[in-house]
């Protein structure tokens, strides 16, 4: 019993005087993570003309696909709702970073504004482009009000994960 608990206290003392440096991961050891965020993940919410507090529940889609294309990260976007004519969009893209994969929360570095009338279709789209200083991993959180003929909607969603390394 005596051996075991040397091997083992030496094992831990082997280990602790090894360096290990987590902040140099390659693309190959991050592993790219897809969710949406905590508090984005419910349906959207139907709110009428008058008084933009109803909790009725809708058809309609909000999601963001992220790539990279050469030095520009580009994330587009798009909100459809089938049936409804859309004619004003309100949308806050917040542009969030990590470090390295171990990193536990994002952090904000750009917000950008979409306002304008939308087009009467079912739908409404656009991109965030963003061309990064650093390495890390990168996503965009999306907060939207999108009006119709008949009310208006908000939703929000959070992009895939885009490494810049």
């Amino acid at each position: 019993m005596k051996y075991l608990i040397r091997v083992l206290l030496s094992l831990v003392l082997l280990l602790s005087l090894l360096p290990i440096d987590f902040t140099h991961a390659t693309p190959s050891t991050v592993q790219q993570d897809t969710y949406i965020s905590d508090s984005l993940s419910l349906p959207p919410t139907i709110v009428s003309p008058g008084s933009l507090q109803s909790n009725a529940q809708s058809s309609s889609t909000f999601y963001a696909n992220g790539y990279r294309s050469g030095d520009e990260l580009l994330f587009d976007w798009r909100y459809n709702r089938p049936g409804a004519k859309i004619t004003r969009v309100e949308v806050t893209a917040t542009i969030q970073y990590k470090k390295n994969a171990f990193d536990q929360n994002w952090t904000n570095i750009k917000t950008i504004s979409f306002e304008y009338p939308g087009g009467q279709g079912s739908f409404a789209e656009n991109q965030v482009e963003y061309h990064p200083t650093k390495e890390g991993t990168y996503r965009v959180k999306l907060t939207g009000l999108f009006r119709t003929t008949t009310g208006g909607e908000s939703a929000g969603c959070v992009s895939n994960t885009v490494n810049y390394f």
